[in-house]
């Protein structure tokens, strides 16, 4: 795994999102609406794995992030994303990066039958006259540091979701617990927990 790209298109089969031809200007590839990944050094364009003249970029040393907001988008156009992982090949064998598939499946008329869970459909619309977008407050009382030392930056991701007036309570379940290796010297406090970003 080195990272995620997400893709925009506004019709169904992703065709304008494919830009990227190979060096005989063959459709290769689509051009990502954003892209992250793990800050490890593998940095621009793969120098092996070629495809007709064509390097797969690796991406900035970004660092993982599970979220993107798109903001370039037209109130009442249906927007069709997806969201890939990719690695970044073997260089020793000369093999290319690879990312996932793109799956949605149409009918004859052309109607989506079946779509990936990687592959959404968005149609953005204007807000109701008067409408006061939610804040968030956080209680530093109700806060318990005995395990943690992170800091919480809460940020609404739907509105629509987001009652007044109501408290909302965040927890966080440890998918990684692990322990020093020699079990002598092992204290409750050594405990090592971790999420996987979610």
């Amino acid at each position: 795994f080195e990272g995620y790209k997400v893709y925009r298109a506004t019709d169904k089969v992703f065709s304008d999102a494919e830009v990227i031809t190979t060096g005989q200007g063959d459709k290769h590839g689509r051009l990502p609406l954003y892209q992250c990944d793990i800050a490890n050094n593998r940095i621009g364009y793969a120098d092996y794995g070629f495809v007709e003249g064509t390097a797969f970029y690796l991406g900035d040393d970004t660092g993982i992030r599970h979220y993107y907001v798109d903001e370039d988008v037209r109130n009442g156009v249906s927007y069709y994303y997806a969201v890939v992982a990719y690695d970044y090949g073997v260089p020793d064998l000369d093999v290319s990066p690879t990312e996932n598939n793109i799956v949605i499946e149409l009918d004859e008329a052309e109607e989506i039958v079946r779509m990936g869970q990687n592959v959404a459909v968005a149609t953005p619309r204007p807000r109701a006259a008067g409408y006061v977008e939610p804040n968030v407050t956080i209680d530093t009382e109700a806060t318990s540091s005995s395990i943690a030392t992170g800091k919480i930056t809460p940020k609404i991701m739907d509105f629509s979701g987001a009652k007044s007036n109501h408290t909302y309570k965040l927890s966080f379940a440890a998918d990684t617990v692990d322990f020093l290796k020699t079990e002598r010297y092992r204290h409750p406090m050594d405990m090592n927990l971790a999420t996987n970003g979610f």
